[in-house]
């Protein structure tokens, strides 16, 4: 069945005002809670001490499908009260100064060229995927979701050699130019590749694939026992859950041990658990009183169409037929990857919810169900919901291998950062809304007292049988009563609890205490995997947070075992007229809605910057904090023993600090100048190249307070750090007007540096104001026309700063012309790279060869059909 819940307690709570982070889901201090009403249905030793343990307290992990689907019907319905979260997106140390940057695996083919680039990374040693690879006689292109591999050298010579298609990833592949196999030709389109390793003559491609898992029966972590007790009163136990019953199709028998498509925890493929009034149950394999959760199937589909993500292999020893080994597909999202040496670390996330998907794979097109004894877990609530996090890999030098895989239900994958023995994935938890549950629970089942019945009683009392956790435990039970209020209870008598409710639960919030010196609703929360080596698999190593959200994946640097982490917390509003805790609008209960006002907030405090560094065992060790109140991150480096960092708001400050005893973090200079860097590049030891926007200073604004400045055209910077008190600024180099932009802003990998050639290679989407426009003359904060598109070649030296050597298109003249101000096309540039003295362009529609000193054209090839209006476009 379709379980209705009314719009009662979960959006209640959901809207309850920003409360305090006390207690036992984000304290840091138990002692600081708050002591518990318990009502007289509820039994104090249904709180334990372990119950008001935090996050980080322990990992542990599911002993069943059912204790796992226990545990997310109990997040659904109760666990997180409001908040967001989600899915979202070093201590890099520098490659010698002058070296050429190769490729981390020692097997890679032999180059008819020495001299080549590759993939700009963050950490040396850990390759990161991309949609253009380079291995000095081969340019591997990803254009239009399928992969082309060129033959580069000499560039004269550039031509494709062969097309790999991804399309129907779901059958049987046969591989070979496009030739892939799959289903019936045209039986499933949309599969694509995102990005690309090669190692060696081994492709590695990752992408997204809209897979037809091939079995009848999907399991999904369902519950029928829970499904009852959570029925709203006027439904029948018996047709409340007949639907849905947690087994096989809808006869509402228990399926027999084995049957496919089940969840458990004694293996894939299997049932150890069932309902309570199963015939299991009572044949005693079951407590029935114990068992309040259970798994179930989703049998009303042949197939199950959901987003899934999938990882191939390719043997391209001969490039013209490249040949299929391997393909891993997960019904998840792909997040990121990363290679080291001949390990290939892959991390996808799947929405984890009560009535969802289990985690499947698909090897070589055999199903595999992830068990539920492989999720490890925190016993605690999370405030955005949860995500199966899966960590896999493969060793290319041993495909036969099963691939090693880590599974951890936790909020989600947005930045992965990965050195080379530990990979961290971090995401961001937000406790606007968060109240200790037993806290809620106790007094909702209080002050509901009065109004009680036995059938209220009866679920509450076999929840309070069960085997589950307490905080389970009274999740579940707010659910019960929310129904209960929902049902049962008047229009007024519900806004009179929920008044009584919010009065009680804000007469006992106390601040959290913490050992940061912030207090923040925004918490980064990180997990860290051990990569292991040799026969040693992956691992986990541990859990943290820290105020405040990193930026992103260059936010993190690790070094000597400590990582180094940077965040902003935002500008929050402080306490509420009406009350220290109010703030938010009541939720409607029924229609038509009952508004309440929403007061005005008192005060308000800045974003503010911050740096951490956390032990090996993710532990604080030291913190440098509130850095340019007012402004945000914009880019971090960490190089070596030090971190670089710039914030913005009106003028662009760079902070050099010293991380060399990382207990002391240390602030040792910094420097103001118009405009901010995105990206920070280190040139050597001692100088740093930034990229970002040029800005105008602006007025006050109708306040008298200082607005945000207004960027305008590109600014590439050379900063001299060599004196850390007194960092200054040798060189700068402006593209454009407002309106201008790069793709290596946000995406480092569009960045390509070489010291030894003397060149700096960025996309560049050029806009110019147009002056006819403006007869009185040029008006500020206005954006221009866009001009051009394509490739900069930048010189740059520490004697000479930067100058433009030329500049490479691959789009025309009339689509230019066609553009004004607005700008789209598959003739964009987005990657560079160079073998020897040639440069090669990349873009949706075309790879070029320039000659690198005076870009003149070289030779072009076509790898995608162009979509633009008007039919094909020539080649240029």
């Amino acid at each position: 069945m379709a379980l209705k819940f009314g719009p009662k307690l979960v959006l209640l709570l959901m809207a309850l005002p920003p409360l305090f982070l006390a207690g036992c889901i984000t304290q840091r201090n138990p002692v600081a809670s708050p002591t518990p009403t318990v009502a007289p249905s509820v039994s104090p030793s249904s709180f334990p001490a372990a119950y008001n343990e935090t996050p980080g307290s322990s990992l542990k992990q599911f002993k069943s499908g059912l204790e796992l689907a226990s545990f997310l019907r109990a997040t659904q319905q109760g666990g997180n009260y409001g908040g967001y979260g989600g899915l979202m997106r070093e201590a890099a140390v520098p490659l010698a100064a002058g070296a050429s940057q190769k490729s981390a695996d020692s097997n890679a083919p032999a180059s008819s060229v020495s001299d080549y680039s590759t993939t700009n990374v963050q950490v040396a040693g850990v390759d990161e995927p991309d949609i253009l690879k380079n291995d000095g006689n081969y340019l591997y292109a990803v254009a239009g979701g399928n992969i082309v591999i060129l033959k580069a050298a000499p560039a004269s010579d550039l031509k494709v050699v062969s097309n790999i298609s991804v399309s129907g990833i779901g059958g049987k592949p046969s591989g070979g130019n496009g030739a892939n196999g799959g289903f019936a030709p045209g039986y499933y389109a949309g599969d694509s590749v995102n990005s690309i390793f090669v190692n060696g003559d081994k492709l590695v491609a990752f992408g997204t694939a809209n897979y037809p898992w091939p079995i009848r029966e999907i399991p999904t972590i369902r519950n029928a026992q829970v499904d009852k007790a959570l029925a709203p009163p006027n439904q029948s136990d018996a047709g409340g859950v007949q639907a849905d019953s947690g087994v096989s199709g809808s006869s509402g028998s228990a399926p027999a041990s084995g049957a496919p498509g089940s969840f458990s925890g004694s293996g894939p493929a299997s049932v150890s658990e069932a309902p309570s009034g199963s015939a299991a149950a009572s044949s005693g394999s079951v407590p029935a009183a114990r068992a309040i959760a259970a798994p179930g199937f989703m049998a009303r589909r042949p197939y199950w169409y959901g987003g899934s993500s999938f990882v191939r292999v390719y043997d391209i020893s001969d490039r013209a037929n490249p040949e299929v080994l391997k393909t891993v597909v997960f019904n998840g999202n792909y997040a990121d990857a990363r290679m080291i040496g001949s390990r290939v670390f892959t991390v996808v996330s799947q929405p984890a919810y009560y009535g969802g998907p289990v985690p499947l794979l698909s090897v070589d097109g055999k199903i595999v169900e992830v068990d539920a004894s492989e999720v490890s877990y925190f016993d605690y609530p999370s405030s955005g919901g949860y995500q199966f996090t899966i960590l896999s890999s493969i060793d290319l030098a041993d495909l036969s291998k099963d691939a090693g895989r880590k599974v951890v239900l936790v909020g989600g994958a947005q930045t992965i950062y990965v050195s080379q023995e530990n990979a961290y994935v971090t995401y961001a938890r937000y406790d606007n809304y968060l109240r200790p549950l037993y806290e809620v629970e106790a007094k909702l089942a209080e002050l509901v007292k009065p109004n009680s019945n036995a059938g209220l009683e009866g679920k509450l009392k076999e929840i309070d049988d069960s085997d589950a956790s307490a905080w389970v435990k009274a999740s579940l039970k707010n659910s019960v009563i929310a129904q209960f209020i929902d049902y049962e209870l008047s229009r007024k008598q519900q806004a009179q609890l929920y008044r009584d409710l919010e009065a009680s639960l804000n007469a006992t919030a106390s601040p959290e205490q913490s050992e940061f010196g912030v207090s923040s609703r925004q918490r980064t929360v990180v997990h860290k995997f051990s990569l292991g080596n040799g026969a040693e698999g992956i691992s986990y190593a541990g859990e943290g947070e820290v105020p405040g959200t990193v930026l992103n994946q260059f936010s993190l640097g690790e070094k000597d075992g400590y990582l180094r982490i940077a965040t902003t917390t935002p500008q929050e509003w402080g306490g509420w007229e009406g009350g220290p805790f109010l703030g938010m609008a009541m939720m409607p209960i029924r229609y038509p809605p009952v508004w309440y006002p929403r007061p005005e907030p008192r005060e308000v405090a800045p974003s503010k910057n911050h740096l951490y560094v956390l032990d090996s065992g993710l532990k604080l060790a030291g913190k440098l904090e509130n850095l340019a109140p007012g402004e945000r991150i914009y880019s971090v480096r960490f190089m070596g023993d030090r971190a670089y960092m710039v914030t913005f708001r009106q003028l662009d400050p760079l902070f050099v600090i010293s991380l060399s005893d990382p207990r002391n973090p240390e602030m040792l200079g910094k420097l103001k100048i118009p405009g901010y860097s995105d990206y920070l590049h280190p040139y050597d030891g001692t100088h740093l190249i930034g990229l970002g926007k040029d800005a105008l200073p602006v007025k006050l604004d109708a306040n008298g307070e200082e607005a945000a400045a207004f960027p305008t055209g590109l600014k590439l910077s050379l900063f001299d750090v060599s004196d850390v008190a007194n960092p200054r600024e040798t060189a700068t180099l402006k593209l454009g007007d407002a309106g201008t932009d790069s793709n290596a802003l946000h995406d480092h990998k569009a960045f390509l540096f070489s010291r030894e050639k003397g060149i700096i290679v960025i996309p560049v989407l050029l806009a110019e104001l147009n002056s006819s426009k403006y007869p009185a003359g040029e008006a500020e904060h206005v954006y221009g026309d866009y001009a051009f598109q394509g490739a900069y070649v930048i010189n740059v030296s520490l004697d000479s700063g930067f100058s433009i050597r030329g500049r490479v298109t691959h789009a025309t003249k009339e689509e230019l012309g066609k553009s004004g101000e607005y700008w789209y096309g598959t003739a964009s540039v987005e990657r560079s790279a160079y073998i020897g003295d040639a440069l090669y362009t990349m873009s949706e529609r075309y790879v070029k060869a320039s000659d690198l000193a005076s870009l003149d054209d070289i030779a072009s090839v076509q790898v995608n059909a162009p979509y633009e209006y008007g039919g094909p476009v020539q080649v240029i």
